[in-house]
């Protein structure tokens, strides 16, 4: 079956219950390429992207990314895509759900393109996060992708539009795994490598490895309230 026609198997079996709505039919780019609703899906590549923004630059943070009704006093990007679409597409690139110690899932590396003064600049997520009062660099690294859940009849990501979460957050699609996930004191946004809010930013989801042949929780870790030792 090629990839065309599991994205229709999977959109056929998927209905719009509760706060999870039914996506939109997958159109086919060419060359392995994808796109549902927003959210576009580069098979070969084992990629996923989505437009965003700058949201916030100068405050505490516990949150990467959230969707348009997320989270946004507290989130560095903020995005129009639709969370259930982007869980779609990983589960495309063969992401399989998270096993049973939260979180665990896929490794990801998360990707930055963005415009800047004439230029095109791209980087990753860590690069625009600090840890701590050192204001040390979020230490370079994948991320892991654990897929929300089903809560209450709905899809738990699409109903609170967490996307990629600084501290452990089971309804969010993706994780921090690094030390002190379970503080929400000690992540900053680094202000001088962040553009101008409401900056459009490219956010690439792109799978760090083939996909497990079962749950896998590599990366995984516990709650911990210590900080990490990153680079400057």
């Amino acid at each position: 079956m090629n990839l065309l026609s599991l994205l229709l198997a999977l959109l056929t079996c998927t209905t719009g219950t509760g706060d999870s709505p039914k996506a939109p039919s997958p159109e086919s780019l060419g060359e392995g390429r994808y796109r549902i609703g927003k959210i576009g899906i580069d098979a070969r590549r084992a990629e996923v992207a989505f437009p965003a923004r700058v949201n916030l630059r100068d405050v505490p943070m516990e949150y990467a990314i959230v969707g348009a009704a997320g989270k946004l006093h507290e989130s560095v990007l903020r995005t129009d895509a639709d969370p259930f679409h982007i869980h779609l597409a990983m589960l495309l690139l063969g992401i399989h759900p998270p096993g049973k110690v939260f979180p665990s899932g896929q490794p990801i590396d998360v990707l930055l393109s963005w415009e800047e003064e004439g230029a095109r600049r791209r980087g990753r997520m860590e690069d625009w996060i600090a840890v701590g009062d050192a204001q040390l660099r979020m230490s370079p690294g994948p991320w892991i992708y654990n897929g929300s859940r089903m809560a209450e009849g709905a899809f738990a990501a699409s109903r609170g539009h967490s996307i990629l979460s600084l501290i452990l957050d089971r309804d969010a699609l993706a994780n921090n795994p690094r030390d002190g996930n379970a503080n929400d004191d000690i992540w900053l946004p680094r202000t001088d490598a962040i553009p101008p809010i409401d900056t459009p930013v490219r956010v690439v989801f792109r799978r760090v490895g083939p996909p497990p042949s079962k749950p896998s929780s590599d990366l995984t870790t516990r709650p911990r309230t210590g900080e990490q030792g990153p680079e400057r």
